[in-house]
């Protein structure tokens, strides 16, 4: 594809691989490596669903690899009744510090790094 002004048409060589992207270098180039791998096994006839790894195998690779599968240690909000729950108590607890301490003014804070998300309990980690 090519670049519509002179100026930027080199900016992806001039870019370091793995500066201002999401991923990681190592994980760029494990993808990388992953999808020469897919190009090889289709060139030899290969179907993405006839490759069937035992367990075993699994696990050396991912030991070769480094890798490990662990379990996920951020908590969050069980329900949403727990978070009404936890909100009316922090709306209480809130009033009383104001009243207690004679707070006139409160500024919001909805733009804190707090989210309320459901992740996945697992992830593969280095």
């Amino acid at each position: 594809m090519a670049c519509s002004k002179a100026q930027t048409r080199d900016m992806r060589i001039r870019r370091k691989q793995g500066i201002s992207t999401t991923l990681a270098r190592v994980a760029e180039e494990i993808i990388a490596q992953w999808t020469l791998f897919a190009w090889k096994a289709m060139e030899q006839g290969l179907a993405v669903n006839q490759f069937k790894a035992r367990p075993s195998w699994m696990k050396g690779f991912m030991k070769r690899l480094g890798l490990a599968i662990r379990a996920k240690t951020r908590s969050g909000q069980a329900n949403l009744a727990d978070g009404e729950k936890a909100l009316a108590e922090l709306k209480t607890s809130t009033r009383k510090v104001i009243k207690d301490n004679r707070i006139v003014e409160v500024f919001n804070a909805d733009q804190t790094g707090i989210n309320y998300e459901y992740l996945p309990k697992q992830t593969m980690d280095k």
